[in-house]
């Protein structure tokens, strides 16, 4: 029975990824300056994460920065790439990224002419010397894999229906998607599901085969910029 349950669940999700790429204004963040903290599985556990989504900033294209502090994937599970704990990102009006800033790192993404411009920190523990690996990735503009749990939180409502292309920035892996139907959700293939709170936006994301918690928000508030 559970098998049966997990390959029906598989068919649906199929159905979802041939969805074509919806455009910006299909996919749209919250318009105001929005914070939610919560739990996060980037690694072997939930740990704690903050998110700050910044109204659109006309010194920036209008696009809207987003504030991050959470635990990085560990480089083992990105190629080697070392990420910080505080990137500061540049989103457009879907999530999809304009710039990786590592701040007191070294990794970054810059959108560029259609394409991202990476630099992956390489540089072993042992070494002082910096080393950096440059990558051209698309397709562009795109969600990346890493944050992509967190964009799924600020865009997901239970009514909800849409697909955006999914870039590894820093891990090198094949270009994928996250799509959803309202509770189904393909994050770059693997399956999910999404739980609503009383105003329709997320506030559990789950492995559908293992049943894991992958992303929980404990608090969600409009803040005054």
């Amino acid at each position: 029975m559970a098998s049966s349950f997990v390959n029906l669940w598989r068919c649906a999700l199929l159905g979802l990824l041939v969805l074509p790429f919806l455009s910006a204004q299909d996919l749209v963040l919250p318009t105001g300056t929005t914070e939610i903290h919560g739990r996060w599985r980037t690694g072997a556990t939930l740990e704690p994460f903050w998110a700050r989504l910044l109204a659109p900033d006309p010194a920036y294209g209008g696009h809207r920065v987003l504030q991050v502090v959470y635990q990085p994937p560990a480089p083992a599970t990105l190629g080697g790439t070392t990420l910080l704990d505080c990137p500061f990102l540049l989103v457009d009006g879907a999530g999809r990224l304009i710039a990786w800033n590592e701040r007191a790192g070294h990794s970054s993404a810059e959108l560029t002419a259609g394409v991202y411009i990476v630099q992956r920190d390489r540089t072993p523990d042992a070494l002082t010397s910096i080393t950096l690996v440059e990558a051209r990735v698309g397709p562009a503009p795109a969600w990346d894999r890493t944050i992509a749990p967190l964009l799924l939180a600020l865009t997901w409502t239970s009514a909800g229906r849409a697909t955006v292309p999914v870039v590894d920035l820093f891990g090198g892996q094949p270009a994928s998607a996250v799509a959803w139907n309202r509770g189904e959700v393909s994050l770059a293939g693997q399956a999910c599901r999404a739980f609503a709170g009383p105003t329709g936006t997320l506030i559990r994301l789950q492995d559908a085969t293992r049943g894991d918690d992958l992303l929980l928000i404990d608090d969600r508030k409009e803040v005054a910029p």
